[in-house]
């Protein structure tokens, strides 16, 4: 089904509090250039918005926990015991940290310009693996199972709401509405029209909740001719300690001409938007799980399970303009350990939690953009 852009997705969370997270649910089904054009956002986004957090355990990322993390993901060739040599060994006018697995007989290295070497009997001789920073999310990512006991719980968010978004109180006060328009550059043109509106007190699989309900209707230009989606979703919450928002799940439906689709997310267990509780410059691995059931035009239902991680980093807190526009903003990493290289810049707007701005990234290049071109929350110009 066609792809929603990812600040599109965060708009359809409760009360704009949730990067990133998705309306109407995921799913596979038949694919248009539009959907096939935003697969890597999407991957980035992972699923819709909920999840079981794990606060970051490391502060930074160098040779040791490259080691570890190494260890414990290939067990089978570079864990066990090991010694860590004490100062750097030069080698071809470079300097390595290296740690030899004798049981393996292999060593691991990191030279003076953080690229990382293995030498063992399954490389056949010194081997490159690039540099250490395409590692890094993964480390990152799994940084509570290398040194479990590290993240303090499954469900506390790092700290307490950082002012990047609204209280959860406030974010569902029954009645709020937001309506905007965004536009999408770069592999697709699209333009996207949102109404949300959150509705009702109700419940969702057996638990209390408050119902909010999005429209997005999507243009997207594709060979020089026009593509109209439309999505409704409705996603259902709870106002959870400390002001944030706990997600329970959602359900919606996606029409493209003659295609349809609907599906209903629940989220195992349900989970806070505590990328807000990061201060800034800290970083924290957000689990994602649950199950997905999605129904589509001419297919049986189909439930899957879904788990996934995605590493959030409060970057900055800075003013950019935007079509015109100054806004105050908090600037977001988001990156997927298991898509190398490609991670998204978000821009939400303090105090509101909207994106104002998404860049999708492949290294250095700009993949894609999608800007906030106007809206308004409760009336008032955002």
């Amino acid at each position: 089904m066609p792809s929603i852009p990812p600040p599109l997705r965060l708009a359809c969370a409760p009360a704009l509090t949730l990067l990133l997270a998705a309306c109407g649910g995921g799913g596979e089904a038949e694919r248009t250039a539009v959907a096939r054009s935003q697969d890597r956002a999407v991957a980035l986004s992972a699923t819709p918005a909920a999840a079981r957090e794990r606060p970051q355990a490391l502060a930074s990322v160098g040779a040791k926990e490259l080691f570890d993390w190494a260890a414990w993901k290939y067990p089978d060739l570079l864990g066990g015991s090991y010694i860590d040599y004490p100062a750097p060994i030069p080698y071809e006018g470079k300097l390595f940290t290296v740690r030899y697995v004798p049981g393996r007989n292999a060593y691991m290295g990191l030279d003076n310009t953080n690229q990382v070497y293995v030498l063992a009997p399954f490389t056949s001789g010194l081997q490159g693996y690039g540099p250490l920073s395409v590692f890094e999310p993964m480390i990152r990512a799994d940084s509570c199972n290398v040194y479990p006991g590290s993240c303090g719980g499954t469900t506390t968010p790092p700290g307490p709401l950082n002012g990047c978004t609204m209280p959860a109180a406030q974010a569902l006060t029954i009645g709020n509405r937001l309506v905007a328009r965004y536009e999408t550059t770069g592999e697709v043109a699209a333009t996207s029209d949102l109404q949300f509106v959150v509705e009702a007190a109700d419940t969702f699989e057996g638990q209390a909740a408050v119902r909010t309900q999005s429209t997005i209707t999507q243009v997207a230009t594709v060979s020089g001719t026009q593509q109209t989606s439309t999505t409704t979703s409705r996603s259902y919450d709870q106002v959870a300690a400390g002001g944030f928002v706990a997600s329970l799940g959602d359900d919606g439906e996606t029409s493209f001409g003659a295609f349809r689709t609907s599906s209903r997310t629940v989220y195992n267990p349900a989970s806070l938007n505590s990328e807000h509780g990061l201060a800034l410059g800290q970083s924290f691995s957000k689990r994602v799980s649950g199950t997905s059931t999605t129904t589509s035009t001419g297919q049986p239902a189909q439930t899957s399970s879904f788990d996934t991680t995605q590493v959030f980093t409060y970057e900055a807190r800075e003013t950019i303009t935007v079509r015109g526009r100054s806004y105050d903003t908090c600037r977001y990493r988001e990156a997927s350990p298991v898509v190398a290289g490609a991670y998204n810049l978000n821009w939400v707007i303090f105090g509101k939690g909207l994106s104002v701005r998404n860049r999708a990234f492949e290294g250095s290049t700009v993949t894609s953009e999608t800007e906030l071109v106007s809206g308004t929350f409760n009336g008032a110009p955002l």
